[in-house]
């Protein structure tokens, strides 16, 4: 089946999240219904490695664009849940905002696209903020045309918690052709905003690990799972910068405008709230400022 394809971006990090230094705690054993995508799995590797190259590709700048009302993007900080197709699903104010300002555009396009092409599927995918617009983005679509449902991939990479239980379930509850939310090692903002508000993510988790490889994390449960990413949220080396901007070999942050200073910062302080959390421990401590990780160094060099 051929591909229609609708990519979502984020329009900008707004805000600061803090990270306390705690007990790094250690990824759990897979539980026996997860797997990893070895060699007999790489199509599907392939088709995710495919759609985040997509996603970064929605960061360019679009030259003529035409869509005045895409231009006009309303504060996110407002994490107010607030109801969505059903009163018990409920999502996050500004994300919901965000999307309605094109989601009459893409309904209309992407219904319009499928009516011409009815052979075709449809995929909604996106980085970051753009994964939760483009998870939004399927919703809608799948509550207007349920005889469709089949013919919608749903592809997010570094996707934030969109909204409460109701709408997560209410998300799983679709049988689209293909669900996957990517997730890289230590890449904070899947984890964001956090449980303790009453956020909860769908599962369809695929978890890159810390040696690369890719899991896929309890495909039989509907929430999110506490193994594969959520197992090391003690860890104090959280990386919203390199591991949030490169999944596999694709590098968002190339695509927006001062992403690698932020990167090379973020890192940078989280390595000195490191090496000041062990100052008495022989093990950790490290003579002089704190070093420029690894990370940020390769992509300086790269860049």
């Amino acid at each position: 089946m051929r591909l229609l394809m609708l990519a979502t971006a984020l329009a900008g990090f707004q805000g600061m999240v803090r990270v306390n230094a705690a007990p790094f705690i250690r990824h759990q054993p897979l539980p026996t219904t997860s797997y990893v995508l070895d060699a007999e799995h790489q199509g599907e590797l392939n088709e995710m490695r495919l759609f985040a190259k997509y996603s970064a590709a929605a960061y360019e700048d679009v030259k003529n664009w035409e869509c005045r009302a895409c231009q006009e993007f309303p504060e996110i900080h407002d994490t107010t849940l607030v109801s969505h197709h059903k009163p018990e699903a409920r999502v996050h104010m500004g994300f919901l905002q965000s999307y309605n300002t094109v989601a009459e555009l893409v309904v209309n396009a992407v219904s319009d696209l499928m009516r011409l092409y009815p052979e075709h599927i449809a995929v909604f995918t996106g980085h970051s903020l753009g994964g939760a617009l483009a998870v939004l983005a399927a919703t809608q679509f799948a509550d207007l045309y349920m005889d469709w449902v089949h013919r919608i991939k749903v592809f997010t990479y570094g996707q934030p918690r969109i909204g409460n239980e109701a709408f997560a379930l209410h998300f799983s509850s679709f049988h689209f052709a293909k669900v996957a939310r990517v997730v890289r090692d230590r890449d904070l903002v899947p984890h964001i905003p956090p449980r303790f508000l009453t956020y909860r993510n769908f599962n369809h988790e695929y978890f890159i690990n810390p040696n690369g490889l890719t899991i896929a994390c309890q495909p039989d449960q509907l929430l999110e799972v506490t193994e594969c990413s959520a197992s090391a949220l003690g860890n104090p080396h959280f990386r919203w910068g390199t591991h949030h901007l490169i999944y596999w070999d694709v590098k968002f942050w190339r695509y927006m405008p001062h992403a690698l200073a932020a990167v090379q910062l973020s890192d940078q302080i989280i390595d000195a709230v490191d090496a000041l959390a062990h100052a008495d421990d022989p093990v950790h401590a490290r003579p002089g400022s704190a070093p420029q990780s690894t990370e940020s160094s390769q992509l300086l060099a790269a860049n």
